[in-house]
């Protein structure tokens, strides 16, 4: 699976608002840097297609 940060970042961001997540841009934020495995740094300024080490999405 490819994406960009900034993308895999708003979408994780609109599913925790939507489920009522009460901080859903931090979480968001701290979630997609676990998943694609990049620092706060690397997150804010790499916005290239990566490959991120997940499985297929359900």
């Amino acid at each position: 699976m490819s994406a960009t940060l900034v993308s895999l970042w708003t979408d994780v961001r609109k599913r925790l608002e939507a489920a009522g997540v009460e901080t859903p841009v931090l979480d968001a934020r701290l979630l997609v840097e676990a998943g694609a495995q990049v620092s706060r740094l690397e997150a804010a300024f790499r916005n290239e297609q990566i490959e991120l080490p997940l499985g297929p999405r359900r």
